[in-house]
């Protein structure tokens, strides 16, 4: 099994102090990642630096869909969707337990933008598109699109409403994606390949020589040290902040118009993924569950202009999803004396967490719903390349392209032909067929616990069931209704490069989102993780004080 952990973390800014390399990338989002996994499998000597922790920005607070976007064929973008449709069922092929196909419900009402003819047409024509993005890739497109009434809808779908319902489609072509396990995957996959992975390293300043940058220092967050690295390229692969770091290299005219975008978690509204169209024209909403007894609602498109750093769900984003919700599912809407006190006593009631993004989108002449989501490279002054305009679902793409580019300037040849086969634990073909494999191995293990582990691991599900075995307590669940189990905790550290507490229960694992954890258990986790990377008991106090911080940036009470 391929160690990824603190130790291989210190090694690399060792390793950087004592020699310099061909490519920094600034950035452990799923851009960052992936180019750092392409340019090492190609041969490349690379260091990838992440001031947070892979995934911590908007790569690990999005949707969590792998689609091609069916709202982009009313924009006619019809290559776009291909593109992007290819992608998801590669995807698919590359992490079969991060990438899983399900089904969308449309309901569509009357008054809505499109109309129930449109929408059908629309969803038809997207399932076209998916099945001719199956040619040549070896990829399989399985149940076709059908048609919904409106009576088998308020069946499916209880508390939907009722009045202006005309009917809708279903359609099974887009696919659940673990963002942040799915960003933290190219992370592992460049370290593997020979890259310098480094999370927790902040940017303090760019290096230059005769105008053009030759490396930059770098600020280990963790030991409050600096480090160099000197670089012949630089990719500035930091989404919403790409036009901060352009600043530090004295590139001032902005390139990106961000848009904020967040979510919302709340008590189970509908069994069902539900996307319906809301009263703006190409904007869309979507009702998926999540965990046992939650969804996540989302999600909206605001234009935002200051620090990505500042960025918090204003009252007015939260009250726009509520409404939306309130009038797809009336019954939801509490009695109470104004619109401003319903969305109150209903966050009171039933919102778990609120959580958001910024997108970084291209700067373009017009709104940022209707402007394009295609990532380019830009190649500026000084030598600093910049990576805006990635969607989640384009991440792995945007990294081979931008690889390939980094390696015809660096060595000025044709780059050699390898690609990436699988992402970790994704060494398996179909979810099921493997889940029932397991269940041959592991009979201890019921078929939840299994479908759980692989879920989340893939066929590394038996490497954090060795870990189990190690020590008696970590076979324990952390929650009695829940198949979490302490093991995870020891595997993230070795294995996920988890270095503090926020990292393993946002990121790594998520429980933080999905329930309440008791102060106990939280307490608990902490200290499994401050045994391996050696926290002192007021380390683990520290950690365990900065979760709460975390959780309450993440609660509105």
């Amino acid at each position: 099994m391929f160690a990824f952990s603190w130790k291989e973390r210190q090694s690399a800014i060792d390793t950087c102090k004592a020699r310099s390399t061909e490519l920094l990338i600034i950035g452990g989002g799923v851009v960052g990642c992936s180019i750092a996994a392409h340019a090492a499998l190609l041969g490349l000597d690379c260091v990838l630096v992440e001031r947070n922790d892979f995934a911590a920005g908007t790569s690990g607070n999005s949707t969590g869909l792998a689609h091609a976007g069916l709202r982009y064929l009313a924009q006619g973008r019809f290559g776009y969707v291909f593109r992007e449709a290819r992608e998801r069922l590669l995807l698919e092929r590359l992490a079969p337990h991060w990438v899983q196909p399900f089904p969308f419900l449309f309901p569509v009402f009357k008054g809505d933008p499109y109309g129930l003819f449109s929408i059908r047409l629309g969803t038809k024509l997207y399932d076209m598109i998916y099945r001719l993005a199956t040619l040549g890739i070896g990829a399989y497109v399985g149940q076709r699109h059908r048609e919904v009434t409106a009576s088998e809808l308020v069946e499916r779908v209880p508390g939907l409403e009722t009045q202006g319902l005309k009917g809708g489609t279903e359609y099974f072509v887009d696919a659940r994606l673990s963002d942040s396990r799915f960003t933290l995957g190219f992370a592992q996959k460049a370290a593997e390949f020979g890259a310098r992975v480094i999370n927790h390293a902040s940017l303090v300043s760019f290096t230059e020589s005769d105008g053009r940058l030759t490396g930059a220092t770098l600020r280990d967050e963790v030991t409050q040290t600096l480090f160099p690295v000197l670089a012949q390229k630089i990719i500035n692969a930091t989404g919403p902040w790409i036009d901060e770091i352009r600043q530090l290299a004295g590139l001032t005219e902005p390139l990106l118009q961000n848009s904020k975008g967040i979510h919302l978690i709340v008590d189970r509204v509908a069994e069902y993924p539900l996307i319906l169209s809301t009263h703006v024209r190409g904007q869309v909403f979507f009702i998926i569950p999540i965990g046992r007894r939650l969804s996540l609602v989302g999600t909206t498109d605001t234009p935002y202009a200051g620090s990505p750093d500042d960025a918090v769900p204003a009252a007015s984003d939260v009250a726009e999803l509520v409404g939306h919700l309130f009038r797809f599912f009336p019954k939801l809407r509490p009695k109470a004396d104004t619109p401003e006190k319903e969305v109150r006593q209903y966050e009171k009631e039933h919102l778990h967490e609120v959580y958001w993004g910024l997108r970084p989108l291209l700067r373009q002449k017009t709104s940022t719903l209707r402007a394009s989501r295609e990532h380019r490279l830009y190649k500026e002054a000084k030598g600093l390349w910049s990576a805006p305009g990635v969607k989640l679902t384009a991440g792995r793409i945007a990294g081979v392209q931008m690889a390939r580019e980094a390696w015809n300037d660096l060595r000025g040849t044709a780059p050699p032909r390898r690609a990436l086969v699988t992402l970790p634990g994704g060494e398996f073909g179909d979810f099921r067929s493997y889940v029932m494999q397991a269940r041959a191995k592991m009979g201890v293990y019921s078929d939840d616990q299994l479908k759980y582990l692989i879920g989340r691991y893939g066929t590394l599900y038996t490497e954090v069931l060795h870990w189990a075995d190690r020590d008696p307590g970590y076979r324990d669940k952390v929650l009695a209704e829940e198949h979490w189990m302490y093991a995870e905790v020891a595997y993230a550290a070795h294995h996920e490069m988890a270095l503090t507490l926020n990292d393993f229960l946002w990121r790594r694992v998520r429980w933080a989102r999905l329930r309440d954890l008791p102060d106990s258990t939280v307490q608990k986790i902490a200290e499994i993780l401050g045994q391996y990377l050696k926290w002192s008991k007021q380390d683990v106090q520290k950690q365990v004080e900065s979760f709460k911080q975390e959780l309450r940036a993440h609660r509105r009470s």
